[in-house]
């Protein structure tokens, strides 16, 4: 992995990090709103996990101990590993939506996977390492999407659109992720020739 890539993973982490009470915020009122679709079960095992990961996540901002014990390498990977199983289980409850058998759910949960895919490509400017690893678990979960239209009695022709839709998103949230990474790119050239 190049040097400019191990920094923009670094600095996308020092955004990210500081921000984990909100993310366990989001995550308690999805639970809260989103439970009859899925199970109070379900919703509050899910919250669980998902906040239990934020509450690694905290501790990998580059400044924090857990960082300054593990050497670069093992940094780097700790940290695409927790935004991989981030993505991975905050976009299950999406799932679990999708495959409620009913059009709420399904739309519903179309909608929180794509807005992680939202949430991947702006949090992670510049390294394209870290938006593959963001946005891995989504387009699996995309798949299941004509399969959860299906099964909520849409007609083939719909579940295409729905599908075609769902994919136009996943392009758009990388198209987004180009333009920021252009700006980043910029930004940080502005930055080394100012010092």
């Amino acid at each position: 992995m190049q040097p400019a890539e191990i920094r923009s993973i670094t600095e996308s982490m020092a955004r990210r990090a500081p921000q984990w009470r909100s993310r366990i915020v989001i995550a308690a009122v999805v639970a809260a709103v989103s439970f009859p679709l899925t199970s109070a079960a379900f919703a509050a095992s899910w919250f669980v996990i998902y906040a239990g990961l934020q509450l690694v996540e905290r501790h990998l901002h580059p400044e924090g101990a857990l960082a300054q014990r593990l050497s670069p390498q093992r940094y780097i990977a700790a940290c695409l590993a927790i935004i991989f199983f981030n993505n991975v289980v905050f976009s299950a409850y999406g799932v679990a939506e999708i495959m409620s058998g009913s059009m709420l759910g399904l739309f519903c949960g179309a909608m929180v996977v794509g807005g992680v895919v939202i949430n991947a490509v702006m949090m992670s400017p510049g390294s394209r390492t870290m938006v593959v690893v963001a946005l891995a678990p989504q387009g699996l979960y995309l798949l299941l999407l004509p399969y959860g239209a299906l099964q909520a009695g849409l007609s083939t022709f719909d579940t295409v659109q729905l599908t075609f839709a769902a994919g136009m998103l996943v392009i758009a949230g990388l198209s987004i992720r180009s333009q920021i990474s252009r700006l980043f790119a910029q930004m940080q050239d502005a930055r080394a020739q100012a010092e």
